[in-house]
């Protein structure tokens, strides 16, 4: 099965909970989590896809903060250099507490080259709370920002 025929089956049955989506075939493999999110791959048969899955567990919140960022990114023209540092957002539930994005396998180390400039890129786009465990790289290397669930738009304003 196809990556797009997982996410075709996502959207016709609309799950948002864990549950909803074992009892659609799918295994989860738990591959992180957060304050408010559990995040896992999905799992078809004994097959891993290269896609994963963000639970939010308290209300929607991050979720929508990062449907927002990954729709913007994607294709507001400012934020066009941006497109490649932003996954894909594949589908999310209409509650918004369910989010289908691609995996990305590398993870980055802690001081990687280049990365403290890419946070601040991705800062000045209005992405919060970004660290280097929000990070990985695709496959041509370049760093991806795998959670943008504080994204608030447009940066804060400096305090004097």
């Amino acid at each position: 099965m196809t990556n797009q025929q997982v996410i075709a089956i996502f959207k016709q049955h609309k799950p948002s909970e864990p549950e909803q989506v074992k009892d659609l075939g799918f295994g989860l493999e738990h591959v992180g989590s957060g304050g408010a999110r559990l995040v896992y791959r999905v799992i078809r048969g004994n097959k891993k896809t290269g896609l994963v899955i963000k639970f939010d567990q308290c209300g929607g919140s991050q979720n929508q903060c990062e449907i927002l960022a990954m729709k913007k990114f994607h294709t507001d023209p400012q934020m066009k250099t941006l497109r490649v540092h932003t996954p894909p957002l594949y589908y999310h539930s209409p509650d918004q507490r369910l989010i289908v994005t691609k995996y990305y396998e590398t993870k980055v180390e802690y001081r990687a080259p280049g990365l403290d400039d890419f946070m601040r890129k991705m800062e000045q786009a209005g992405v919060y709370d970004l660290f280097y465990k929000n990070v990985s790289k695709d496959r041509h290397g370049r760093f991806v920002a795998i959670d943008l669930g504080y994204y608030r738009g447009t940066p804060e304003p400096e305090n004097d």
